[in-house]
């Protein structure tokens, strides 16, 4: 994930240099759809490979692009659906 600033650069508060890489599975991990949160946190939806197959996968991070730990204990959660298992889209519901 990456933050720009307003004049399109990257965001050097944001993760290390603008830049935030996390690992989830035990291979390729793939970002398909982002939502930034009215609290400043961004979630991000997409894909995991389990060693298998591809798992669903949200991760939430703070306004700085630290792992959001009070999500999932450490900011990451994956879902077996069964088979490949991809997130397509994200919105947020009016209730939050």
């Amino acid at each position: 994930m990456v933050r720009y600033l307003e004049d399109g650069t990257l965001d050097p508060d944001f993760g290390t240099g603008g830049i935030v890489m996390t690992p989830i599975g035990t291979g390729n991990d793939l970002a398909i759809a982002g939502l930034l949160q009215p609290d400043g946190k961004n979630v991000v939806a997409g894909c995991s490979f389990n060693g298998s197959t591809d798992d669903f996968a949200l991760v939430r991070y703070l306004s700085d692009g630290e792992l959001d730990t009070s999500f999932s204990m450490d900011g990451k959660v994956t879902t077996e659906l069964g088979g490949n298992d991809y997130a397509t889209g994200i919105a947020r519901q009016p209730d939050g």
